[in-house]
């Protein structure tokens, strides 16, 4: 079984140095977006062998937000210091080269900078910008106002008939 790992055990120098390729402009600009929007939903680091740490993360979709969020999964060698492996369940990501890897990179990057020991906990809504872009539970489908139905979702089996639009086009 895999030990679990504090972030005081990734080493220090880890940065986006360690990815295998160069990011785009584009790529830097999106993870820098998601870092400051708190996208990063939870990282979790573990022991996967004698030199290797693996670290598990979930990003937000940027498109989507009602969906699962992006599961990223990072393998980093302590001794070569690189990211061995790197995938991401967006369709960039099979490859390990999107800005959704690279903002985990950045993550704990920062985390480090700012001298943390461990992982830290989601923050409270507070102490965070507006969140009104933030994903969200499942919405609510338009439909035309001729199908709607105005009654209170009780029961099925009901003596009396729910208020129904009528529309009568008399052209």
């Amino acid at each position: 079984m895999a030990d679990i790992l504090q972030l005081q055990d990734v080493p220090d120098d880890f940065s986006a140095s360690y990815l295998v390729y160069l990011p785009t402009l584009r790529q830097k600009q999106r993870a820098t977006a998601f870092v400051k929007d708190s996208y990063v939903k939870s990282v979790s680091i573990f022991r996967a062998g004698n030199e290797r740490i693996a670290i598990k993360s979930n990003v937000y979709r940027s498109q989507r937000k009602s969906e699962d969020p992006h599961t990223i999964n990072l393998d980093v060698n302590e001794t070569t210091r690189k990211l061995e492996d790197a995938h991401c369940s967006c369709k960039a990501g099979i490859s390990g080269k999107c800005a959704h890897v690279l903002t985990v990179v950045m993550m704990i990057e920062q985390w480090k900078i700012l001298g943390y020991k461990a992982v830290p906990s989601q923050p409270s809504s507070t102490s965070l910008p507006q969140q009104w872009d933030k994903p969200r539970g499942p919405k609510i489908k338009a439909e035309p106002v001729s199908q709607m139905i105005i009654s209170r979702p009780m029961n099925l089996t009901r003596k009396r008939k729910p208020v129904i639009a009528t529309f009568i086009d008399n052209r």
